[in-house]
């Protein structure tokens, strides 16, 4: 698949908005991807954003890059763990006065300024963020049948939360008395 000067393309198939920014990832991370015979460590990145991005079947990645499905099992496992380690410190909590000057006025209206994070966990495909386009906390991956409230209260998450603070959740997230005992609510 050829992205060089095809940003749309880029963004449909990555999630990215443009090769440079597609390439400049990359470049970070090359080093620290495994060499594999069947496929370029490029190939790899590209497999990789597709299945998160459009959430495409494993079965689906093999016919596309002529892998074994067992090539695609290991090169998504090992990509996306080189992404958690060289990524996380990217993605950073912010501020309160951050989150209070970037507010969606929607938000203000139903929730003050109080609203620090919408909480969500979720497979593998996301479709959208939080309301200004950014990640805020990452946990680090459970398996198996780990309910949301499991995965809050034994992650790191709920360090971020102060006295005051309003954490959005669905009705799935069993946590009001958690966050209550921080002087939160959910």
């Amino acid at each position: 698949m050829a992205f060089e000067g095809q940003d749309k393309k880029v963004l449909y198939f990555t999630g990215l908005p443009t090769f440079k920014v597609l390439l400049s990832l990359f470049v970070y991370l090359e080093h620290f991807l495994p060499v594999k015979k069947s496929l370029t460590k490029f190939e790899m990145w590209i497999l990789t954003l597709m299945r998160l991005r459009l959430n495409v079947t494993a079965s689906f990645l093999t016919y596309e890059f002529n892998v074994s499905l067992p090539t695609v099992s290991r090169v998504l496992v090992d990509v996306i763990d080189v992404m958690y380690v060289r990524m996380k410190p990217l993605v950073v909590w912010p501020s309160r006065d951050n989150l209070r000057k970037t507010m969606p006025i929607q938000f203000r209206k139903h929730f003050g300024t109080k609203c620090v994070a919408i909480i969500d966990c979720f497979g593998v495909f996301i479709n959208r963020t939080t309301p200004q386009g950014t990640v805020s906390y990452i946990s680090k991956a459970w398996g198996g049948r780990v309910s949301d409230k499991y995965i809050t209260e034994n992650d790191d998450f709920l360090n971020n939360i102060l006295p005051g603070d309003l954490v959005l959740a669905d009705r799935g997230f069993d946590i009001q008395a958690t966050v209550g005992s921080m002087m939160a609510e959910v």
